[in-house]
C-alpha cells in the first residue's frame, strides 16, 4: 500500500495533540475545551471517509455496511457536540464523562453498527460451518467477557455515577470489538480489509481501556484525554486505509482459512491472567476465570475434534477420488493394479470392451456417451461378487477382478453382465441397446501383466468373431451362446 498524505497528516496532527495533551502547559478546562471541540470534527471525518469508500466499486452488501458507517457517524456528532457546549458552558475535570444524551447517542450509534454486522452475509452456508463459526464466536466472548469482568468491573462500586456510565460504555465497546472481530473475520466475507479493519478493533479496545480508568484513583486526566483522541483517529483511518486499498476481493475469490486463531489467542489472555487472578488466593474473580477457561476450553476442543472428524472425512474422499473413477465411481486403472498386483490367490480377469462405442459419442454426444458408461458400471457393479473390485480402465473399457475364482466362476460372471446388457439404455428419448466384448483370463498369483495381457487378447480376439466371452480352451465347457455384437443401434424412441 502507497503512503498516503492524509493518513500521515492524521499521525502527525494526532502526536502532536498527544504530545500536547500530555506535555502541555494548559489546564484541564483547557485542555477538555480543546478535546470536545476536537471530536465532533472526527465524526465527521469519519463520515467524510466512509462515504468515499460506498463510491467504490462495491458488492451491495459491502456498500451497506460503509453507508451505515456514514450515519452512524452523524449520530455521533450530534451527541459529541452536546457534550462540546457543556464543556464550554461548566469547563473543568468533570466535563470529560459524557453527559447522559451524548452516552445515549453512543449506544444508539453502536447499536446500528451491531445489527449491520449481525446481518452482513458470510460464506457460512453449510451446517457444519455454521457449527465451527458459533464454536469459534462463543469461545471469543466467553474470553472476552471474563476479561472485561476482571479488567474494568472491580472497585466499580466506589466510583462515582458518571465514571460508572462511562465505564458501562467501556464495556460495552470492548464487547462489541471482540463480536465484530469474529462476526467480520470468522465469516469469511468481512466489508473491509485487514489493514482497515485493525486500527477500527485497536479503537474500540482503546476506548474500552479509557473507561476502565474513569474514576479510578490516581488517574491523570492527561492520559485519558490523550488516549481518547488517539481511539479518534484510529476510527478515521480504518475507512481512510478501506479506500486506498480498494474494494474488498469477491467472496468466491477469497481464500477460505481452514482454521481461526482468535480462540487460542483468547485462550492465551485468560491463561496470562491467571497469575495476577490467584496471586490474592481463590476469590470471586479466580471462580470466574477458571470458570471462562473451563468453559473456552472445552468449546476450543470440541472446535478441534469438529476439524479432526472434517480432517479424517476429507482425508477418506481424497483417497476415494485417487482410486476411484469419478464418472462412474467405479475403481480406476491405479487402483486395479495395485489390487490385482496385491493377490495371494489363484484369480480370474474380466475385460469388458463396448463394441462401437465411438458411434454413441459421433452420433449422440459425449454426454449421451457419459451416459452410457454409467449405466454399463452400474450393470457391471451389480454382477460383481462382493469379493470382486470392478473397475473403469479408461475410455469404454472396463474389468473386473475376482479373487479366489476359476474361470467357469468368471464366466458366469461374464454371462449375467452380458444378460443385462441386452436390456436397451434410455439416452435422451433414445433406446440404445449396447454391445459388448469379455476376454476371460485367470491364473495363480505373481504375474498380473500377463495375466491381463491373456484376458486382453481374448477380449480382441472376440470381438473379431464377435462371440458374447472367450474362455480360455483348457477350462472351456461349452461358451455361452454367441450374439451379434457387431454394432451399437437404437431400438425405440
Amino acid at each position: 500500500m502507497r503512503r498516503d498524505p492524509v493518513v500521515i497528516a492524521m499521525i502527525g496532527a494526532t502526536a502532536l495533540l498527544t504530545a500536547w495533551f500530555l506535555l502541555g502547559p494548559a489546564d484541564a478546562a483547557t485542555q477538555v475545551r480543546v478535546f470536545w471541540t476536537l471530536l465532533p470534527l472526527s465524526d465527521y471525518l469519519l463520515g467524510y471517509f466512509a462515504r468515499r469508500v460506498t463510491r467504490l466499486d462495491l458488492p451491495a452488501d459491502t456498500r451497506r455496511f460503509w453507508r451505515a458507517a456514514s450515519h452512524v457517524s452523524l449520530i455521533f456528532i450530534v451527541g459529541d457536540a452536546s457534550q462540546t457546549v457543556v464543556a464550554w458552558l461548566h469547563p473543568g475535570p468533570a466535563a470529560a464523562v459524557p453527559n447522559a444524551f451524548q452516552a445515549a447517542t453512543l449506544m444508539a450509534g453502536i447499536a446500528w453498527m451491531v445489527w449491520i454486522m449481525l446481518t452482513h452475509p458470510g460464506r457460512i452456508t453449510t451446517r457444519q460451518a455454521r457449527i465451527r463459526f458459533w464454536l469459534d464466536a462463543a469461545s471469543v466472548l466467553v474470553g472476552a467477557g471474563v476479561l472485561v469482568w476482571l479488567l474494568l468491573l472491580p472497585g466499580g462500586a466506589g466510583r462515582p455515577k458518571t465514571a460508572l456510565v462511562a465505564l458501562l460504555l467501556g464495556t460495552v465497546i470492548i464487547l462489541v470489538a471482540a463480536f465484530a472481530a469474529v462476526k467480520l473475520i470468522l465469516s469469511g466475507n468481512a466489508p473491509l480489509s485487514v489493514w482497515a479493519a485493525a486500527p477500527m478493533l485497536l479503537a474500540g479496545v482503546v476506548q474500552g481501556a479509557v473507561g476502565a480508568l474513569v474514576g479510578r484513583e490516581g488517574t491523570d486526566l492527561r492520559v485519558l484525554l490523550a488516549a481518547q483522541m488517539l481511539s479518534s483517529v484510529l476510527l478515521i483511518v480504518g475507512p481512510r486505509l478501506q479506500e486506498l486499498s480498494g474494494p474488498p476481493a469477491p467472496a468466491s475469490e477469497r481464500v477460505a482459512k481452514p482454521y481461526s486463531l482468535l480462540p487460542y489467542t483468547t485462550l492465551a489472555g485468560l491463561f496470562a491472567a491467571l497469575p495476577f487472578v490467584l496471586r490474592d488466593g481463590v476469590g470471586p474473580d479466580a471462580w470466574l476465570l477458571l470458570g471462562g477457561l473451563f468453559t473456552a476450553t472445552v468449546l476450543a476442543v470440541t472446535r478441534q475434534q469438529m476439524t479432526f472428524a472434517e480432517n479424517a472425512a476429507l482425508m477418506r474422499e481424497l483417497r476415494h477420488r485417487a482410486t476411484h473413477d469419478g464418472l462412474t465411481a467405479l475403481a480406476n486403472r491405479a487402483h486395479f493394479d495395485t489390487t490385482l498386483a496385491a493377490l495371494t490367490d489363484h484369480s480370474a480377469v474380466l475385460l469388458v470392451d463396448l463394441n462401437d462405442f465411438k458411434l454413441i459419442n459421433d452420433t449422440h454426444g459425449h454426454h449421451a456417451g457419459d451416459t452410457v458408461l454409467t449405466a454399463v458400471a452400474t450393470r457391471l457393479a451389480r454382477v460383481t461378487p462382493p469379493t470382486g473390485l470392478a473397475a473403469r480402465l479408461g475410455g469404454d473399457e472396463f474389468a473386473v477382478l475376482l479373487p479366489g475364482a476359476d474361470a467357469d466362476e468368471a464366466a458366469a460372471v461374464a454371462a449375467r453382465f452380458l444378460t443385462l446388457l441386452q436390456t436397451p439404455i434410455p439416452v435422451e428419448g433414445h433406446s440404445l441397446r449396447i454391445r459388448a466384448s469379455v476376454g476371460l483370463a485367470d491364473g495363480p498369483p505373481g504375474n498380473p501383466d500377463a495375466l491381463l495381457r491373456r484376458a486382453d487378447s481374448e477380449m480382441y480376439r472376440l470381438k473379431r468373431g464377435a462371440s458374447a466371452v472367450a474362455l480360455p480352451k483348457s477350462r472351456a465347457l461349452g461358451r455361452p451362446a454367441a450374439l451379434d455384437f457387431s454394432d451399437i443401434y437404437p431400438v425405440g424412441r
